[in-house]
């Protein structure tokens, strides 16, 4: 027989005490009734928050989990979660205990693949570069080989008007009988 999803809850307000004043009041108000100051939930709060969302959603959590949860959140993104944050997080656990284990591993695979496919791409993209970034070096070596070859065309080896020894062309001298060259 299959499971019966339950209908969604809504976000339960948590009493809080506020930081300036330490007045209690609901986490429906964004900031204190009677000082105004902002709702700040420390680290506690907010573990204490998740927890209870996770039970309205008709499952549990361990508070080491929530701790672990609320201190990746911190990590990834540099603040603590809000309370939708946590709410949100609370009804993807709830549907991930609803499902069977052959949807969780599914679902894992799929997931593996995706940033399997990912990493792919990456690898793809940098092979391309760096058959490009070779390309060009190549074109560049080519280049400077074209103008040396050009250069060492245009000096022709001058010849010596008493032997006729071919001299290099930046000679002064013939090389075979010490004539001076070039005049």
């Amino acid at each position: 027989m299959p499971r019966r999803r339950k209908a969604p809850r809504k976000r339960k307000e948590i009493e809080v005490s506020c930081a300036k004043c330490r007045w209690m009041y609901s986490t429906s108000n964004n900031h204190c009734p009677m000082c105004g100051a902002p709702l700040l939930l420390n680290h506690e709060e907010l573990v204490r928050a998740l927890q209870e969302y996770v039970e309205l959603q008709g499952s549990w959590i361990v508070k080491k989990e929530a701790k672990k949860f609320v201190d990746a959140y911190k990590e990834r993104y540099k603040k603590l979660p809000g309370l939708v944050a946590l709410w949100n997080t609370a009804v993807k656990l709830a549907k991930i205990e609803e499902m069977s284990q052959e949807e969780i591993d599914k679902a894992k695979r799929k997931k593996t693949t995706q940033e399997g496919d990912e990493v792919k791409k990456k690898m793809q993209e940098l092979q391309k570069k760096k058959i490009e970034a070779q390309k060009e070096e190549t074109k560049k070596k080519k280049r400077k080989l074209r103008k040396k070859k050009k250069k060492v065309k245009k000096q022709v080896a001058l010849a010596c008007p008493k032997c006729n020894e071919k001299n290099p062309p930046d000679s002064k001298f013939c090389l075979n009988c010490g004539t001076k060259l070039g005049e």
